[in-house]
């Protein structure tokens, strides 16, 4: 059954290719880790918002997402399953070192457009000029100039200049 993400916690949606490391690395500080065998993926649950500002290429679920929950004494497939059950003492992992579980795994590769992003995001959302025109300071140009040249570079483009927003 989906639950919706974003209330009690938020998921990190990590592919079965990375998530073997990512459960050996965390051994028993993992909390509950839900497998879905039929999108390849595992979900970890932490706390809400402390994942925010990721820029690993591992999506998080936050409000608005739903996450297929199965229930507590399913932990083993075909469906989805618990592949580390929650219990006593063993609920949210803590986002902190799944953050570095998950740096490991990539071989610290992070996604070029978030990490381009956020910089960009939270330096308009303090700023009362960017708010109104996000390239009018220099800070906000430059941030946007960056966050550009990664989508560019994602889409295999070339930038020609400074683009401003559309």
């Amino acid at each position: 059954m989906k639950q919706p993400a974003g209330l009690t916690w938020d998921a990190v949606r990590v592919s079965l290719d990375s998530a073997d490391d990512v459960l050996k690395q965390l051994g028993d500080k993992s909390g509950a880790v839900i497998e879905d065998p039929r999108e390849a993926c595992l979900y970890w649950l932490v706390a809400p918002g402390a994942a925010e500002g990721w820029t690993l290429p591992h999506p998080v679920l936050q409000q608005g997402a739903f996450v297929p929950v199965p229930p507590a004494p399913r932990t083993e497939g075909p469906a989805v399953h618990w592949r580390v059950p929650p219990g006593p003492g063993r609920g949210l992992t803590d986002a902190l070192r799944l953050h570095t579980a998950l740096l490991e795994a990539t071989g610290g590769r992070e996604d070029p457009i978030r990490a381009a992003w956020f910089p960009f995001i939270v330096h308009a959302s303090d700023c009362p000029t960017c708010r109104h025109r996000p390239t009018a300071c220099a800070t906000g140009l430059t941030r946007w100039t960056r966050y550009k040249e990664a989508l560019a570079t994602a889409r295999g483009r070339k930038m020609t200049g400074t683009q401003r927003p559309e």
